[in-house]
């Protein structure tokens, strides 16, 4: 049984030596074709690591700017085409209402590498990078810090 204790290392092929929780923001393009691929039969490690990576809720340090209280857990994907660091709320009903309410016709997505794949430009999925970046306070892409915020413990503030 394979169990995710760091990092997901590539051994071979395109990306050799790379860690995938960089490759999703260097090139998510890649990652969203390997993605692609996920049956749920005969998974393997790689597998394993991209769906904790892609499903998982990362820590959040920016608050929900509705209530002020929890941390962001959604953002609001407008026209189906456009993203906006500041349209993004908490689990609350009540804070994905008002914020829905003022943009009909738009819908909210989880703050999750998931969402990369509801994208359909790369400048689509760049600005989801960038938002899940920003509200989760990465600064520099490092495998070790993003496998904390997805998979692992949360990053300590120096």
């Amino acid at each position: 049984m394979y169990e995710i204790d760091g990092p997901y290392l590539f051994k071979q092929g395109k990306h050799a030596g790379e860690y995938l929780e960089e490759v999703v923001f260097k090139n998510p393009g890649y990652i969203i074709s390997c993605n692609r691929y996920r049956d749920g039969r005969n998974v393997n490690c790689f597998q394993k690591h991209l769906e904790a990576l892609l499903e998982n809720a990362p820590t959040t340090t920016k608050k929900c700017p509705i209530c002020g209280e929890k941390s962001v857990k959604y953002f609001l994907f407008l026209n189906h085409e456009d993203v906006n660091e500041k349209l993004c709320c908490c689990e609350n009903p009540e804070c994905q209402n008002d914020l829905k309410m003022n943009h009909p016709g738009d819908y909210l997505l989880p703050i999750k590498l998931k969402s990369i794949l509801v994208g359909r430009t790369k400048g689509q999925i760049n600005a989801i990078l960038r938002l899940i970046k920003k509200v989760t306070g990465i600064k520099k892409v490092n495998a070790e810090d993003i496998f904390s915020i997805f998979i692992g413990e949360p990053l300590k503030k120096a």
